[in-house]
């Protein structure tokens, strides 16, 4: 019997353990440290159940996982959150386990560190680990504004800053710093992100998309998406080059490991931004599954237990998300497009009387669509066609 430990930080809907059909095998023991929230959901799975109203500012349940382990121990522990990921290697270690040990799991989460392994692979924007506001003001005095202030160890674009000049910095600077930041120097470009699987020092499968609009716009309420550029775009190879280029740089694991790299694309010029060894937010993971057959986020649970089995089945298809953020007053109505290139939409009906006040991380999101199309030009004319509808389609009141 394989004794495995998961920590879900994840709804359902974005990363369901009931339905992977190994977890329900019988030669696996499985005890699943989750939400509260999930309750209703998992109580009927086969698993022996742990439930908290937090795993993120309450860790109290690192004790009933040592206390099991130290009944009979466990084999594996799995985690497929950004926040988890170290923390499930420190566990590991701990406890004598195989895994994404700490070096690894922190170079991908690290964004300063991250970029010291990167050095001499990769265009780099000028970057520094900020510890007080003296760092902050020496790394100003040489460059050009703007400068983008972000945590070592943040997700989402939560908590990033674009500081536009010095009032602006002499803002920043007149409240605490936060800690574990780091300034990096403001990049043009667009941006691009290269999502797939990796191990043993080559790329097993991949998709490279272009974001339309920026990770930032959560900020002003404006959408979010990306569509999967074609093939014979010049751009799809490079960014393959350059991302297999960071990914044997970082220590990895032994296992397959998924991976969601951004670059930023201005002419020519190719600058990396970061890297992560789990799988990209949005509908990055529905995307993805409809041109390969590979869900990426139950790949990777079934790597960390073991299992390394990919059955791929390609599509012509090229796919895109939108993610549509709530809008600043209370939802009245919604009404949802529909077409047959439209493959699924992502839409909480309790919203409806709720009172928003705007998205709060890159992919807020309060209607999500994954669509598909023949091409990047097709699949451009469907996101701005959808952007404009559901703008003209979902009412607010607002005082």
């Amino acid at each position: 019997m394989v004794k495995v430990a998961i920590i879900n930080q994840f709804s359902p809907r974005v990363c369901d353990y009931k339905s992977i059909e190994e977890l329900e095998d019988k030669k696996y023991e499985i005890e699943f440290f989750t939400k509260s929230r999930f309750k209703s959901y998992y109580s009927s799975s086969k698993f022996k159940c742990y439930f908290y109203d937090d795993l993120l500012e309450n860790q109290n349940y690192l004790f009933d996982l040592i206390e099991s382990h130290a009944k009979k121990p466990f084999n594996y522990i799995v985690a497929t959150h950004e926040f988890d990921i170290v923390l499930a290697a420190k566990i590991r270690e701990l406890l004598g386990l195989s895994g994404q040990n700490i070096e690894s799991a922190i170079g991908f989460r690290d964004k300063y560190i991250m970029k010291k392994y990167l050095e001499k692979v990769v265009s780099l924007p000028k970057y520094a680990e900020i510890n007080d506001c003296i760092d902050l003001i020496e790394f100003t005095d040489n460059l050009r504004y703007p400068l983008v202030v972000k945590p070592r160890q943040g997700a989402g674009s939560i908590g990033v800053t674009i500081i536009q000049n010095k009032s602006e910095l002499k803002d920043f600077i007149s409240t605490p710093l936060s800690p574990n930041i780091m300034v990096e120097t403001f990049t043009d470009g667009e941006m691009y992100h290269v999502d797939g699987l990796f191990k043993d020092s080559e790329i097993l499968l991949y998709s490279v998309s272009k974001y339309f609009n920026d990770c930032l716009s959560f900020k002003t309420n404006t959408p979010l998406g990306s569509y999967i550029i074609d093939d014979s775009n010049p751009l799809s190879k490079k960014l393959y080059d350059a991302t297999l280029k960071v990914l044997t740089k970082i220590p990895t694991p032994s296992h397959t490991i998924p991976f969601h790299a951004e670059f930023f694309v201005d002419g020519e010029q190719i600058t990396f931004c970061e890297i992560a060894s789990r799988v990209g937010g949005g509908l990055i993971n529905d995307s993805f599954k409809l041109i390969t057959n590979i869900n990426l986020q139950e790949t990777f649970v079934k790597s960390q237990i073991g299992i390394d089995y990919l059955n791929i089945i390609k599509s012509d298809k090229r796919t895109a998300w939108i993610t549509i953020p709530p809008k600043e007053g209370e939802l009245l109505s919604v009404s949802l497009y529909k077409d047959s290139w439209v493959e699924k939409v992502n839409f909480d009906e309790t919203s409806i009387g709720r009172k928003y006040s705007g998205g709060d991380f890159s992919a807020s999101a309060l209607i999500a669509y994954l669509i598909s199309g023949k091409n990047e030009e097709d699949l451009k004319s469907k996101i701005s066609h959808i952007i404009k509808w559901q703008d003209e389609n979902t009412i607010y009141k607002v005082k």
